[in-house]
């Protein structure tokens, strides 16, 4: 916190989030929503089978 302090000075001291900026093992936004959509037609289908049709 220190390092923040002599880099930004007093706002440097405010409390920040500490959720993570990036997300590598984010699912792509286009897989999502195929599998969003295979979801909407087949409701009763869970994690497993949906995974092996996406």
């Amino acid at each position: 916190m220190a390092g923040r302090y002599a880099v930004e000075g007093e706002p440097g001291l405010q409390a920040r989030s500490r959720r993570p900026q990036q997300q590598p093992q984010r699912t792509a936004a286009v897989l999502e929503q195929a599998i969003l959509q295979l979801r909407t037609v087949h409701p009763t289908w869970a994690g497993r089978k949906l995974h092996a049709r996406s």
